[in-house]
């Protein structure tokens, strides 16, 4: 038996959703949610003894967030020391920071597209290599006890987020106008996070192919009808959050993921 914990933010609503759908479940895993909002999630952090907890004084000072946790997982803290495999589902792709540079810039051998700027292929993979540095998950988890420990970042936001009201989306708009190339430039930068992360002893896990599109956006169809944690869907213009038919390929990948090297069953 692998047991297994998926642990994030709200994205993880469309991997449990998917999973609750699943049927029949896949034998041989046991599988755990734990995941917070990413408002509250920055007050939560992996202790020495592999317990993922809210940071000392928070029950006292900020009781709301235990109670969130509380109320979301069934208990405010995970302890992942019996765990085979653990995935951190979620991460930040700071995504309006790359599609400012795939929206400004022509790259030599990825993009030709009328941009406003061009930039050289060696500057571009440069700046994708320092960029996926910054998408690596707190030190606290490099080097861990964990056997087996794997980054799946949250998705790229999906079409329609270039006319959406949301300031950190709207870098989109020049990407879309003019999207030859960013779909290989977008494949770049998982290269260099999956390289990012395995310097530090962690697996990448990457946003399934076949959700996205030649823009580098995901496709629609993988949002509508997306659902928050607490089962409640989510407005019909959000582009961030994936449904349960995305969450369905994601784990797919996970739980293939998880099973290489799994321990035999007793």
């Amino acid at each position: 038996m692998t047991r297994l914990a998926i642990v994030g933010n709200s994205h993880v609503g469309a991997l449990k959703r998917a999973w609750d759908e699943m049927a029949p479940k896949p034998e041989n895993v046991d599988l755990t949610f734990f995941a917070v909002p990413d408002k509250l999630r920055r007050h939560f952090r992996l202790k020495g003894d592999l317990v993922y907890a809210p940071r000392p004084r928070i029950r006292s000072e900020q009781p709301v967030i235990v109670e969130t946790a509380e109320k979301i997982n069934g208990a405010s803290s995970i302890a992942l020391a019996g765990f085979d495999a653990v995935v951190l589902y979620g991460g930040s792709l700071l995504q309006s920071e790359f599609a400012t540079v795939i929206g400004t810039y022509d790259v030599d051998g990825y993009r030709a597209a009328g941009a406003p700027r061009r930039m050289s292929r060696a500057a571009f993979e440069a700046f994708c290599d320092s960029y996926a540095e910054a998408t690596l998950p707190s030190a606290r988890w490099f080097g861990t006890r964990i056997p087996r420990l794997a980054a799946f970042p949250r998705p790229l936001p999906a079409e329609g987020a270039e006319a959406s009201s949301n300031p950190l989306l709207a870098p989109w708009r020049a990407v879309v106008a003019r999207p030859d190339g960013a779909r290989a430039m977008v494949e770049r930068l998982f290269i260099a996070m999956a390289a990012a992360h395995a310097r530090h002893g962690i697996d990448f896990l990457r946003q399934p192919p076949e959700t996205l599109m030649a823009n580098g956006l995901t496709s629609g169809d993988y949002t509508r009808g997306s659902s928050r944690l607490n089962n409640e869907r989510h407005p019909d213009e959000d582009v961030s959050h994936m449904n349960a038919r995305y969450g369905a390929l994601c784990l797919r990948s996970i739980l293939d993921w998880a099973r290489q090297d799994a321990p035999i069953a007793a």
